[in-house]
C-alpha cells in the first residue's frame, strides 16, 4: 500500500500538476519515510533479539561439545588403563565334595528259641552193675564197694518255638530302654482282627496306629528286660516278623 502511495505522489510531483500537489507530495513522502524509519527500527530490534538467541544457543551447544569431549577423554583415560592391566587370576576351583558314604543295611536276625518243658514227674530207672575185671585164680581180693548211682536226670524233651525275624535289630536286655513292637500294618478288617487275636493269645495288649491306608497293631511300652519273652510270646502266637521301634 505504501509503495501504491509514493507510485500517485512521484507521478503528481514530475507531472507538475500543481503547487499544492508538490507540497502534498512532500509532506507525504516524510511521513511515508519516517514510518518506514519505524518499521525498519523494528524489525532491527526483532532481528538483534533473534540474534541474542542465536547467540546463547550457540553457547549451549559449544557447552554441550566441550562436555562429551571431555567425557571421550576421560573414556580413552579408562580404555588405557584397563590395557595396562594384568588380566584377572583364575576363579578358585570348588573344594571337593566328599563321596557319600552307604548308610549300614538293616540285618535280618534269625532267633531259633527252645524252650525245656518238663515232662512226667521222673522215675527211677535200674542200671545193671557193671562187672568186674577177673582176676587171677591165685590171687583173693575183696571187691571194692560200688559207688552210689546218682538220680537219674528227670526225661525231658525240648519244645520247638518256630523262627522269628526282628528288624532292624533287637536290642539289648541291658539297655534299660523302653520299646514299641510292631507285628504288621494291614488294610482289611479281616486281617488286621486276626493280628490282635493272636497278639491277645500272646499274653499281650496291642493297640492301633493309623498310616495312610493302613492300620499298624503295636505292642508298647515293652521294657528291654522283658523284650525276649515278648519276642517268643509272639512267634509262639504264628508272627513270623516284628519291628522294634524306640519312642522319640
Amino acid at each position: 500500500m505504501k509503495r501504491v502511495l509514493l507510485s500517485l505522489l512521484g507521478i503528481l510531483v514530475f507531472t507538475g500538476l500543481s503547487p499544492v500537489a508538490a507540497q502534498v507530495s512532500e509532506l507525504s513522502l516524510f511521513e511515508v519515510a519516517e514510518g518506514l524509519v519505524t518499521e525498519l527500527a523494528a524489525q532491527a530490534e526483532g532481528l538483534a533479539a533473534q540474534a541474542e538467541v542465536l547467540a546463547a544457543q550457540a553457547t549451549s551447544l559449544a557447552g554441550q561439545a566441550d562436555s562429551l569431549a571431555a567425557r571421550e577423554r576421560e573414556l580413552d583415560a579408562r580404555a588405557a588403563y584397563l590395557a595396562m592391566q594384568p588380566p584377572p587370576a583364575p576363579a578358585p576351583l570348588p573344594p571337593p565334595v566328599p563321596a557319600p558314604v552307604a548308610e549300614p543295611q538293616p540285618v535280618n536276625i534269625t532267633i531259633h528259641n527252645y524252650i525245656i518243658v518238663p515232662d512226667d514227674p521222673p522215675q527211677e530207672r535200674y542200671e545193671r552193675p557193671r562187672r568186674q575185671n577177673r582176676r587171677p585164680k591165685d590171687t583173693v581180693c575183696e571187691p571194692a564197694p560200688m559207688p552210689p548211682t546218682p538220680a537219674p536226670a528227670p526225661p525231658a524233651h525240648i519244645g520247638y518255638v518256630p523262627s522269628i525275624t526282628v528288624l532292624p535289630r533287637q536290642p539289648n536286655a541291658d539297655s534299660n530302654r523302653v520299646y514299641s513292637i510292631q507285628v504288621g500294618a494291614f488294610r482289611h478288617d479281616g486281617t488286621l482282627y486276626d493280628a490282635k487275636q493272636r497278639v491277645e493269645a500272646a499274653g499281650l495288649t496291642w493297640t492301633e496306629e493309623s498310616r495312610g491306608d493302613l492300620t499298624a497293631v503295636l505292642v508298647r511300652n515293652v521294657h528291654s528286660s522283658q523284650m525276649n519273652g515278648a519276642i517268643r510270646s509272639l512267634a509262639s502266637a504264628g508272627f513270623r516278623q516284628v519291628w522294634i521301634w524306640e519312642p522319640q
